[in-house]
């Protein structure tokens, strides 16, 4: 329970303690114990939706090429980077072993405003035609393309 709604909940508890102890006998303490449970499910659903009001990071399936996956990098600030998303990495897949990392776009954040709402995360991730690009988009709608050759992204 968030220590807010501990007031909330401790409320609900009183008024039915306070019911329940009246003269009116063993149904109304039942019907305390219900307006209880009806309170704790009360706070419970209203934690449930404050936390499905964080964001969720898009699930983005690798991409693999002969020996190497690439995938999208999670947490990319905690591994250096300045920003959460929009950074790719590629993986030997026989070893695991990374071979590399790319910041496939730059996201510009407003010192106002909490980072962490301002991340924009890759959204989609593909193969080109050729094999020889991977293409890329974000949650800003924006398209990229990745020259597996070079690491050069264009934007599309």
């Amino acid at each position: 329970m968030r220590p807010g709604n501990a007031g909330v909940l401790s409320t609900a508890v009183m008024a039915a303690a306070t019911f329940g102890s009246t003269a009116y006998g063993c149904t109304q303490t039942i019907a305390a114990d219900t307006q209880l449970q009806v309170a704790a499910a009360a706070v419970a659903s209203q934690e449930k939706s404050m936390e499905s009001a964080k964001r969720r990071v898009p699930s983005v399936p690798p991409v693999s090429l002969g020996g190497t996956r690439y995938e999208v990098v999670r947490g990319a600030r905690s591994r250096g980077f300045n920003q959460n998303g929009g950074v790719l990495a590629a993986v030997d897949v026989r070893s695991g072993k990374e071979l590399w990392t790319l910041l496939v776009y730059e996201t510009r954040y407003n010192d106002k405003e909490e980072q962490d709402v301002q991340d924009v995360f890759i959204t989609h991730m593909a193969m080109s035609e050729d094999r020889k690009h991977l293409l890329i988009k974000s949650e800003s709608k924006k398209s990229y393309s990745v020259n597996l050759d070079d690491r050069s992204v264009t934007v599309q």
